[in-house]
């Protein structure tokens, strides 16, 4: 897999091979400390991907999707009963390893890609990608010069794209740049809806360890209103749907507050309510502590006396399995 990676003629056979080894070794490292030694299939998986980014004869567009790792939802499929911390910190500690080891390279891919126009030409697109690509890679390191690259680039973006991949990038960490960062971008959504709503959206999404407090502070914010679907959306959904780290809390807080707001959102729009209850139907994957916390919230929710149609029905069907 990491010689196909490396070196085959088609593309999409280069993407598969990495997304396939990236899995496997995502999934070994389940369990193992952080600071244990590279196995084979990981030295193999750092080879390749030094030679993807070397590569010449592939743009900027397929080396960013074949650098990308599996997500924490798809590793989760693979896997009964999930623990959603573990494939975290596999996925996480990978994701710093590889960009501690091609750190030169990928430095030098970022600078060689930094400079260029917001046009929406292949050449700028492909550009753009693979430079946001080694930058969230290089800022999942968290040291002052990685996390000064994407600061930098935020304050210097011109348009979205790199606006955005710098802000995601900041987000996912804790730090006065953090802080900043959703401070500016706010300032620049004030009076545009949409935007805004990616301002909710890639916080609720973010992997920073107090994402969970961010989104409840989120929940109270002026800004926020649950009778608007797409701000309901772009927080509860984003971050019960696409945020297994910060939803699957052990201590089961983001289930009662989730659980709550749709109750809330039920009574003012069930179809929205009844995507977001959704985020609970594989309750019985999970461990048993999470699954019976999940359960418990089901529970709640079903029994509440003004519950909708749209909602109960889902809440039965999770119920039944």
């Amino acid at each position: 897999l990491a010689f196909l990676m490396a070196h085959d003629s088609d593309s999409f056979n280069r993407w598969e091979a990495a997304q396939d080894l990236s899995t496997r070794v995502l999934l070994e490292r389940l369990g193992r400390p952080p600071e244990a030694r590279l196995s084979q299939s990981e030295l193999g998986l750092v080879g390749a991907f030094r030679k993807v980014l070397s590569e010449p004869t592939l743009d900027g567009s397929i080396k960013a999707l074949t650098l990308r790792l599996p997500s924490e939802e798809l590793l989760a499929q693979a896997l009964e009963p999930v623990d959603p911390d573990a494939i975290h910190q596999a996925r996480r500690s990978l994701t710093r390893e590889l960009a501690a080891a091609l750190r030169d390279e990928l430095t030098e891919t970022y600078m060689h890609n930094r400079l260029g126009g917001d046009a929406v030409e292949k050449a700028e697109v492909d550009r753009r990608r693979i430079k946001n690509c080694a930058l969230r890679y290089l800022v999942s390191l968290e040291e002052p010069d990685t996390v000064a690259l994407a600061a930098a680039q935020f304050d210097e973006a011109t348009g979205m794209t790199d606006y955005e991949a710098a802000f995601a990038s900041l987000v996912d960490i804790d730090g006065p740049e953090t802080e900043r960062a959703i401070d500016a971008f706010h300032e620049r959504a004030a009076g545009e809806p949409l935007v805004l709503d990616k301002w909710f959206r890639m916080q609720a999404m973010a992997s920073s360890p107090t994402v969970f407090e961010r989104v409840v502070a989120l929940s109270r914010h002026p800004d926020f209103n649950l009778a608007n679907p797409n701000r309901a959306r772009s927080l509860l959904y984003a971050f019960a749907a696409g945020n297994p780290l910060g939803f699957h809390r052990k201590d089961g807080a983001a289930y009662r507050f989730v659980g709550e707001k749709i109750v809330e959102l039920d009574a003012i729009n069930p179809q929205v309510a009844a995507r977001i209850v959704a985020s609970f139907n594989q309750w019985k994957r999970y461990e048993p502590a999470r699954s019976a916390l999940m359960k418990a919230e089901l529970e709640r929710i079903g029994s509440h006396s003004r519950i909708s149609k749209d909602v109960s029905e889902i809440v039965e069907r999770a119920l039944q399995g």
